[in-house]
């Protein structure tokens, strides 16, 4: 797949050393003479923040940036290039979301640059992690509805200008700033998908996570006509798994019988622990399992539940 303007106009010129890498940039001049400036970024890596089938994430730091706005510590995420993985799809999400009128939805991207083996993207590094480690105990339910609604206004942006995720979940939140007064940003967009007018989620099967996929994706549903439900699924599965600390159908098993109608919903998991009647009807409109039936960004915005919260923020 050919890179968007998009992707090549994020590429940083890169040079690598033993201990060290730089980054060239160029800056206008005064006169005819000397019209163009020549800088350059020393990045220091520092340790290693996490790995997995995505690659791994370096924190790297530098002594002093030359370009404004970027801080002197940051993420790097390597992913090593492979002839079967499209890495295109994710620097044009990431490039795209890493736009000033996207804040705060998504983590803010840098630029990326690519090495001997591997392609490596820059991002802001998040210092409390992702939201994963911050659900070792359950959230009380105003805090659950703050998260779903920033998750909520993200995944709008997403699906205005054509995106899905395909694998919202706890690890791909990052924490700004902690409860109870939340901020959440959307990351990882490693199988997120643009797609064309029109387009459906064929050829996307068995991608995501179990406990956070749709039925849809796994197989036990045949339409495909909509595929922005793919993460309004997962971010009720989120909302799930906040009020629950369990996920939801995680198993086979389970969800092809939830999708053949026997296995009911766990309402009483939700209502002992404490949900409200309207929070329990929001995240059941969320995780059924005809896509075509779940709330869109625009009906869930105006679900009783998060109405309330507008009213009280």
């Amino acid at each position: 797949m050919e890179a968007s303007d998009l992707v090549k106009d994020s590429e940083l010129e890169t040079k690598f050393f033993d201990d060290h890498l730089r980054h060239i940039f160029y800056r206008r001049g005064t006169n005819a003479t000397d019209r163009r400036i020549r800088l350059s970024e020393k990045w220091v890596r520092n340790r290693q923040l996490g790995s997995g089938s995505f690659g791994t994430v370096w924190l790297e730091t530098c002594k002093k940036t030359v370009r404004q706005g970027t801080p002197t510590t940051r993420a790097v995420k390597e992913i090593k290039v492979h002839p079967r993985v499209d890495i295109t799809r994710e620097l044009e999400a990431i490039a795209k979301f890493s736009n000033n009128k996207f804040e705060p939805c998504f983590v803010r991207s840098y630029g990326w640059f690519r090495g001997p083996e591997s392609i490596f993207i820059t991002m802001e590094y998040i210092l409390h992690g992702d939201l994963r480690h911050h659900l070792r105990k359950l959230l009380p339910e105003s805090e659950v509805k703050t998260i779903s609604q920033q998750l909520l206004e993200g995944l709008k942006h997403m699906f205005d200008n054509r995106f899905v995720h395909r694998d919202l979940k706890p690890e791909n939140i990052l924490v700004v700033a902690k409860g109870p007064h939340w901020l959440v940003q959307i990351s990882d967009f490693g199988i997120s998908k643009r797609l064309q007018e029109g387009g459906t989620i064929q050829g996307t099967m068995r991608q995501g996570t179990l406990g956070f996929m749709a039925p849809e994706l796994l197989g036990f549903v045949a339409e495909k006509r909509f595929p922005f439900a793919v993460d309004m699924w997962s971010l009720g599965a989120v909302a799930f798994r906040m009020f629950t600390g369990k996920q939801y159908l995680a198993d086979y098993d389970e969800m092809r019988e939830f999708v053949q109608g026997n296995r009911p919903f766990p309402s009483e998991e939700l209502l002992g622990g404490g949900i409200s009647e309207a929070g329990l009807d929001f995240i059941q409109k969320l995780l059924l399992a005809d896509p075509g039936s779940r709330m869109t960004p625009d009906t869930a915005g105006a679900h009783e539940w998060h109405t309330e919260l507008n009213r009280r923020s």
